[in-house]
């Protein structure tokens, strides 16, 4: 007769996520506007993966994963003022780090916004991602402001003849 062995279950050690190396509240949106964005949290792991989680402020708990990405899937990082947007695949996944606290948007907004890219976490992002030979292409603040003032240009054009076609010009 053979001898037998008898074999114990063992239950296996609980898998934890891994640690964060980066975490930032930011919101993200699914248009180019920021209308219809969300608050997020976007991760970067330890184990060099990017993750966008849906969450419940209320109980601190993801509800979901938007984006789940190891580094080598990610493309390019292109941003302007206090945004960044990861390029993974065909998509894109835009996070906006602080959105502009001004009433006016024009070229107050676009200084304020430009001053809190570098007084965000969005900062830490951009030379993380270039440390990790991660190509970032933001645009500059000169340029920012001259798309500002381009819009500024464009809203007052539209009311001035809104207004004259209506007679109360």
């Amino acid at each position: 007769m053979e001898p037998t062995s008898q074999l114990t279950q063992q239950t296996p050690p609980a898998i934890q996520p891994p640690t964060a190396q980066l975490q930032a509240i930011v919101d993200y949106m699914p248009n180019v506007t920021i209308f219809g964005s969300k608050t997020v949290l976007l991760e970067w792991t330890a184990d060099n993966r990017i993750r966008i989680y849906e969450m419940n402020f209320d109980t601190n708990q993801a509800t979901g994963m938007m984006l789940d990405a190891p580094l080598t899937d990610i493309k390019k990082v292109t941003g302007s003022l206090n945004m960044l947007t990861f390029h993974v695949g065909d998509k894109t996944y835009r996070t906006l780090f602080a959105r502009m606290q001004t009433a006016g948007v024009g070229v107050v907004g676009a200084a304020y916004a430009y001053s809190e890219l570098k007084a965000s976490g969005a900062s830490l992002w951009i030379n993380k991602l270039k440390q990790n030979g991660i190509k970032v292409t933001l645009l500059g603040w000169k340029l920012s402001f001259l798309i500002a003032i381009g819009i500024v240009v464009i809203v007052a054009a539209i009311v001035i003849v809104v207004q004259i076609q209506s007679g109360t010009f």
